[in-house]
This record gives structure tokens, sequence and C-alpha cells, in this order.
């Protein structure tokens, strides 16, 4: 996987993720998440909030970006646990991703088949 692919977007946000193959997770940044909430577009003091957070423990972010962000992780775990029941809509999901980035249907088409002969 390239880094590009490691970002999933939360409204206008970047959020570093990473997939575990082995145990099939994915995992995603606390201080990317946490510098949505607190809406701090600087990275270092996101950093420095969580690293206070760690240290007394506490559980909840006073945040009006709180729900949102809970029901868009809702949703992407949701769809996730969908592709694993059926592999096909990850397929369709990877297709209208490419279409949204502007690849030709003949892209995608070839794409497809690469990935299914090294498979």
């Amino acid at each position: 996987m390239t880094a590009k692919n490691n970002l999933a977007v939360f409204e206008d946000y970047k959020i570093r993720r990473h997939y575990d193959e082995e145990n099939e997770v994915w995992y995603f940044s606390v201080v990317d998440i946490i510098q949505i909430l607190i809406q701090q577009p600087n990275f270092q003091a996101a950093r420095n909030y969580w690293k206070v957070l760690k240290s007394r423990l506490i559980q909840s972010i006073p945040s009006s970006k709180a729900e949102p962000i809970k029901l868009w992780l809702a949703k992407v775990g949701y769809e996730r646990m969908q592709e694993m029941a059926d592999p096909a809509r990850s397929l369709d999901r990877a297709r209208e991703t490419w279409r949204k980035h502007g690849r030709s249907e003949k892209w995608i088409q070839q794409r497809m088949m690469g990935l299914t002969l090294r498979n």
C-alpha cells in the first residue's frame, strides 16, 4: 500500500491509517482524529493534547465534531463489515474510488485484471 492509500478523509481532514493484513484490522491515527475534534491546525499542539489526555485517562473530548466523527467511524466500520461478508462490495468501492480520481473504465478494467492475476 502506498502512503496515499493510507489516508482516509473526514470532511476536509486527512486521517492517517494502517491496515494490518494479518489480523485484517484498520488502525487510525488518534492524533489526526484529535486534531479534527479540537479543530487544531497545528499537528504538534494536537499531539501534546493527546499526551495530556493519555496521562489523565480522560475518556472524552469536548467538541462539536465528536458526534459527526463517531458517525463517520461507525459508517466506515459498517461498510467494511459488509465488504467482509460480500467481497464484491469492496471491488465496487475500488471501482468507484478510481472513477472519482478520474481513471478511465479501460484503466480500471486493466487494474482489476492485474490484481486478479497477482492474487
